[in-house]
């Protein structure tokens, strides 16, 4: 395989409007113990925040565990999310800032094979899209 990094995708903390964590600009993983959390089981980072919570003795308390944000819209707990794979446009998030984690986003093939023309204009685009 070829694999080709697009962008970095920060992590962000998603949770239902009028959740008391709307009045934080930014979200430090101290911030989140003891809230109630939707554990995405797809999620990459889910065994990376369980080892960071347990090097600084951070306890977060699952109260569901779900594929997708619904059970967060429906005010259930926080969880933490790619920025762009945010779906629901009623979801509230913040910056997760400390630790500050991204993912990188990259576009992947068979290596030696030529693209065919659609592909090639595909992964051209990708990479002048401003990814913010």
């Amino acid at each position: 395989m070829r694999a080709e990094p697009l962008y970095e995708e920060p992590y962000v903390v998603v949770f239902a409007p009028g959740h008391h964590l709307e009045r934080l600009a930014e979200m430090r993983l101290a911030d989140l113990a003891g809230e109630a959390c939707v554990d995405r089981l797809a999620c990459e980072f889910r065994e990376a925040v369980m080892a960071v919570c347990g090097e600084r003795r951070i306890e977060l308390y699952a109260s569901f565990r779900s594929e997708r944000e619904a059970m967060v819209l429906a005010g259930l707990g926080f969880a933490f999310m790619p920025r762009h794979s945010v779906r629901s446009s009623g979801l509230q998030q913040r910056p997760l800032v400390d630790p500050a984690v991204a993912r990188t986003v990259a576009v992947a093939d068979v290596r030696g094979r030529q693209r065919s023309p659609a592909a090639k204009l595909f992964v051209e685009d990708l990479r002048t899209f401003a990814w913010t």
